[in-house]
């Protein structure tokens, strides 16, 4: 009910012109002048005490019962748009009247039905209601808008009589409502007759048939359009730019049938011409006649501008362009008569001497060399980057302005050679000395040392007027995030010293009230439960509702699989700063499936009897089958299975392969599901069964593993996880080189495993992090008891620290240590074999799991895999693994320039480390050692990385000695 219908019933009321509910026993006019004993709330037939809420009823205890105090009461509740309903129910006692102002809550909408006649499929009626909202419908949404925009909907397609009423119904025993459109299609129009006005170069034949419009079709407009736009773009193709083709509908009385009449107007077919020299540069978006659809003269008097711009760009700054239009042979030409000039390029640059920043920085900022175009715009550009660069170091009154010089004796009729001299007056260098806060209550409600702390203007920091704007708007937006919406900063007063060196900054901080989550309603999910969505979603009652709350929920939402999220409040009471909050959802299919197939040709080595390995050319057809099932239960369940199936030759060991036989296939069930057994823990399960082809062998392997994951607070995560894991190897052709790296990926023995881990992580930024800690620690052991063929154990620990070195955290140091330890059970001897040499014990733990070192994210001076200490590493330089490990780490890092728009930062570096057989045996002296340096830039794909490394030490191996550099090239940080 809206404010006005409210008003209306209390005015009825006071009139007498309608009974009261079934408590008031006469018109309430009838109550007028009584003493009001006691005032009473109720909301659905509850009780109300809340204080805010109380304050809104003007009818006061121990004082007679007025109109006015009827009608102010009825006001103030209307206003707030929360209620249905407001009744006066009224009651006598012997002190006097009880009056209990009775209100029924607008209930937030929570579905869409839809009745009658549609026309079209429902989906896409309800679908047009969403897109008008962003999702379902308010609950104060206005009703005539959702009945015109199915209305629209439908004339769209032909109905021309579509009505539709709506209206919400309240769910009973729920708070919520349902939106229940009545629609009425009606008969879809008839096309009567069609007449073609072309005034075109196309036959009508080809008019009509690009419309697809006849006597006696279904009218359908939204398809019509869309046919006139496509031969409109026909008609442009061939050159009629300006052409105008259209429709006129004459409807018949009852609206059940039209006649249709369409326009092609081609008008005259438009050629542009050009006298003199060419333009540079995209002529269609140069001269946009095309694009536009027209040739006005202001359309043609803009294309003049842009083409001399963009010659002036090219350093021809005393480029002209001029136009002329005539009609030739039924033809608009349009010439363009375009005059260069001589083209000026830059000989050199030369600056002021004594600048703060030096010359090679300021060159890099203007980012002008010789030879380049002399184009002012780009010329100011780059005075304006050097400008900004030195306000950041505090010279606010910095000016530069460009001045040219010609040299003579370089210049030609074709080119001249400029000098430029940017006049460049720094002023004085301001650092703040203080920052005064002051606040429009005392005390703020936001501690200011919070608000300190966001800020870049502190004492001893250059003064920047666009680092203090800065600093207001990070306020703001802290105040936002903290639910003061009418927050306000003002920069209200900055004060020089004497000589201009000495800023003072006074920020006027205006708090206003705390918008708070008084409690979340949710509408529109079906499969998901309410509760899962409540857990997922940040926002918690009594917490404050901001922006920042709700877009990190949106985001988790969306890894839900809610496809819209849409958030919209309610103020509760006049006074009171908690928000009812509506969360409308729309939820994305539950259930997801994929297909495909193709062809895979490659090389594949097989053996041949007498003649040894031979590589063979195959081609393996395949495809693939994957289907996923989301909020099993209402809750954050899923389940998702994937198949792949390949045809491969039956054997790799014959000598005539014979016809498909060997089935190449993956198999993947997984489960996931988040709060699992009503924790805060995640869980995920998989079971995987895979059977492929390498190069020189074929293989089989099967794993179970099993994954609890739990987030004990926002720095620290601890997990726990079991795996079961064998391979088998068929086929086997593999040279001995390649034994050690396929018994490395490919482990031929069954792993039992148990792995627990922690991490504390109180970094700034997972990606690109400038300050803070990370500590990891991971055990794992692999039992026999489990079902393993080994017994090992194994720890491995690591400690990274960032330390920005400047306040701006351009320069930091980056330091990390890692420790890996593992041991497995010595093998218990033979009857007949002797005792087992301690050194064999190694055996015993797979290749899979010893720990390997050097590459771009351990030791950077060594290639993958290729670090360890002698007794492990083969003739040709690889690793065959060990039980420990030891890597230590220290980078500098500085951010430099941007390129392309992006951080570009440099490096320097020293890596040390080495890997050991076995635990014992690890030295602090054979630690090898590393040093390097090398770019990360901020690409869209992520930190790409450069790094060289160079060895400190090279030793001789199998009588080689070491490569003394390496060089890596990957995406994301080294550590």
């Amino acid at each position: 009910m809206t404010h006005a219908a409210i008003r209306l019933v209390a005015l009825s009321a006071l009139l007498a012109l309608a009974a009261l509910p079934a408590r008031a026993q006469a018109p309430i006019d009838a109550y007028l002048g009584r003493l009001v004993a006691d005032v009473r709330v109720t909301i659905s037939g509850q009780l109300q005490t809340d204080s805010s809420l109380l304050a809104l009823v003007t009818v006061r205890a121990g004082q007679p019962l007025t109109t006015a105090a009827v009608r102010s009461t009825m006001d103030q509740f209307g206003r707030l748009g929360r209620f249905d309903d407001v009744r006066f129910l009224v009651d006598e006692v012997p002190a006097g009247l009880v009056v209990t102002v009775a209100l029924e809550p607008r209930h937030p909408i929570d579905r869409i039905v839809l009745t009658g006649t549609l026309g079209l499929p429902a989906g896409e009626l309800e679908g047009r209601v969403r897109q008008l909202y962003g999702g379902l419908p308010p609950a104060d949404a206005n009703l005539r808008n959702v009945e015109q925009a199915i209305e629209r909907a439908l004339t769209d397609e032909g109905f021309l009589n579509a009505r539709v009423l709506a209206d919400t119904v309240p769910v009973p025993a729920t708070s919520r409502s349902t939106l229940v459109l009545a629609v009425e299609a009606g008969s879809r129009a008839t096309i009567r007759s069609v007449t073609v006005d072309n005034q075109s170069p196309l036959p009508d034949r080809d008019v009509r048939s690009r419309t697809a419009v006849e006597d006696g079709q279904p009218y359908r407009p939204r398809a019509l359009a869309t046919a006139l736009a496509g031969l409109r773009e026909q008609l442009s193709r061939q050159g009629y730019y300006s052409a105008v083709v259209g429709s006129q509908v004459f409807e018949s009385s009852d609206r059940t049938g039209v006649d249709l009449e369409i326009l092609v107007d081609a008008g005259p077919r438009i050629r542009v011409e050009w006298a003199g020299d060419r333009p540079i540069g995209n002529i269609d978006d140069l001269v946009p006649i095309r694009r536009e659809g027209s040739a006005d003269e202001d359309l043609l008097e803009d294309a003049d501008q842009l083409i001399r711009r963009a010659l002036v760009r090219e350093g021809y700054r005393n480029a002209t362009v001029q136009h002329s239009r005539e009609e030739r042979d039924g033809e608009l030409v349009i010439t363009f008569t375009v005059a260069r000039g001589r083209r000026f390029r830059l000989a050199r640059i030369e600056l002021p001497a004594g600048l703060f920043l030096r010359n090679e920085e300021i060159l890099r900022l203007m980012d002008l060399a010789p030879g380049d175009p002399v184009d002012d715009a780009r010329v100011l550009q780059g005075l304006g980057r050097v400008a900004v660069a030195f306000q950041q170091e505090g010279f606010y009154q910095f000016s530069a302005v460009p001045a040219y010089e010609e040299v003579a004796g370089r210049s030609t009729g074709s080119d001249a050679w400029l000098v430029l001299h940017p006049e460049i007056v720094e002023g004085p260098r301001g650092l703040i000395s203080q920052v005064v806060m002051q606040f429009d209550s005392a005390p703020p409600r936001v501690a200011e040392s919070d608000l300190r702390a966001l800020m870049r203007a502190r004492p001893g920091e250059p003064y920047s007027f666009a680092a203090a704007v800065a600093d207001r708007f990070a306020l703001e937006t802290f105040y936002r995030n903290r639910g003061f919406r009418e927050a306000g900063i003002e920069l209200r007063e900055t004060t020089f010293g004497a000589d201009g060196t000495a800023v003072t900054l006074v920020l006027y901080i205006v708090e206003g009230p705390e918008t708070l989550v008084g409690d979340i309603t949710v509408v529109g999910n079906r499969r998901v439960s309410e509760q899962t969505i409540l857990e997922r979603i940040t926002m918690r009652v009594g917490e404050p509702f901001g922006p920042a709350a709700q877009e990190e929920s949106r985001r988790r939402l969306a890894e839900l699989g809610i496809a819209r999220v849409n958030f919209s409040e309610q103020q509760r009471f006049g006074g009171d700063e908690r928000v009812h909050v509506i969360l409308s959802v729309e939820e994305a299919p539950a259930t997801s499936f994929g297909f495909g197939g193709g062809l895979e040709v490659g090389t594949r080595s097989r053996s041949v009897a007498g003649e040894g390995v031979e590589d063979v050319l195959e081609a393996a057809p395949r495809g693939f089958v994957e289907i996923a099932r989301r909020h099993i239960g209402g809750r954050d369940r899923t389940v998702s299975a994937f198949g792949r199936v390949g045809l491969r030759r039956e054997t790799l060991s014959t000598e005539e392969s014979g016809g498909f036989g060997f089935i190449e296939y993956r198999a993947t069930v997984s489960y996931r599901g988040r709060r699992a057994f009503q924790s805060s823990s995640d869980l995920l399960v998989g079971f995987t069964s895979e059977q492929g082809v390498r190069t020189n062998f074929n293989f089989l392997r099967q794993a179970i593993n099993a994954e609890v994951l739990r987030r004990v607070s926002p720095a620290v995560a601890v997990s726990g996880r079991y795996a079961l894991d064998f391979t088998k190897l068929f086929d086997e052709i593999i040279p001995p080189d390649e034994q050690p790296t396929v018994d490395r990926l490919f482990p031929q023995v069954r792993l039992s495993m148990l792995s627990t881990g922690i991490a504390w992580d109180r970094r700034d930024s997972v990606v690109g992090p400038t300050r803070g800690q990370l500590v990891t620690a991971d055990f794992e052991t692999a039992l026999t008891l489990l079902g393993s063929e080994v017994d090992y154990v194994k720890t491995f620990l690591q400690y990274l620290r960032l330390t920005p070195l400047t306040g701006s955290r351009r320069l930091v140091l980056a330091t990390r240590a890692q420790l890996g330890i593992a041991r497995a059970a010595e093998r218990e001897p033979d009857d007949d074999s002797g005792p087992i040499d301690p050194d064999d014990s190694l055996d015993d733990l797979p290749a899979s799991q010893r720990f390997f070192a050097g590459g771009s994210t351990t030791v950077r001076g060594f290639q993958l895999d290729r670090l360890g200490v002698e007794e492990i590493l083969s003739s040709e330089g690889l690793s065959d693994g060990g039980n420990a490990v030891l890597i230590l780490n220290a980078e500098l890092r500085s951010g430099i320039a941007d390129l392309f728009g992006r951080p570009l930062a440099a490096v320097l570096f020293v890596d040390g480390g080495n890997v050991f057989r076995r635990a014992r045996d690890l030295d602090l002296d054979r630690l090898r050692g590393t040093a390097g340096f090398g770019f990360r830039w901020d690409s869209p794909l992520g930190p790409l990385r450069v790094d060289a490394g160079f060895k400190l030490t090279r030793n001789t191996i199998a009588g080689r000695r070491e490569r003394g550099w390496e060089l890596h090239l990957s995406i994301g940080e080294a550590f």
